[in-house]
């Protein structure tokens, strides 16, 4: 009873077994003074990892009344233990995750997304880039134009090989790089 009323067991279920974790003392310490509907909240806020989670699931997972739930969901904002977020599917919905993760690509939007809204410029400069590097060895394959890229520092996070290949796939499909063989780019006539 004193592990628990200090925080320093997480309680859970797997299947119908009730199960105990023991919580390290300094992690217990961001959880001092929350009662049980603001430990669960955090928990299901947990459970979603960097996905998140809608205000109306949590509502549905803990039962908890809207009014209690805002002020919960307040409170561990302002400790820093849960962020909200809002995803480039559905700009007016609040998702929450825990403060430490960054948000998943399909929420964030990834590397082709700024405040929520699709970044042409970026990618515009991106393509610009590609092509310039391209046109002046004449050859490349995608790993010589994702090491460009990285060095570069055009993009503040680092793109991934299939990222890049989408912005490659795109030239050529626009007719702004030729595929001469498989994974071998030359610049057309354009």
């Amino acid at each position: 009873n004193d592990l628990i009323s200090a925080n320093r067991l997480q309680l859970f279920t797997q299947g119908e077994i009730l199960v105990y974790k023991l919580i390290l003392e300094e992690t217990a310490i961001k959880f001092e003074g929350l009662g049980p509907e603001q430990m669960l909240v955090y928990q299901e806020i947990e459970k979603s990892g960097n996905r998140g989670i809608w205000t109306r699931d949590i509502k549905l997972k803990t039962n908890i009344q809207q009014q209690i739930l805002t002020k919960t969901l307040k409170i561990l904002e302002q400790r820093n233990l849960i962020k909200s977020v809002r995803s480039v599917i559905s700009k007016s919905k609040k998702l929450y995750m825990l403060f430490n993760l960054e948000p998943a690509k399909e929420i964030s939007g990834g590397p082709w997304y700024t405040d929520q809204e699709f970044d042409h410029e970026f990618l515009e400069l991106l393509s610009l880039e590609i092509l310039s590097y391209v046109s002046s060895i004449g050859l490349a394959d995608l790993n010589s134009i994702a090491s460009k890229v990285k060095v570069s520092g055009i993009s503040k996070v680092e793109l991934s090989y299939e990222e890049l290949e989408l912005v490659v796939q795109t030239l050529v499909y626009d007719g702004r790089l030729e595929e001469v063989q498989s994974s071998v780019l030359i610049m057309t006539g354009h």
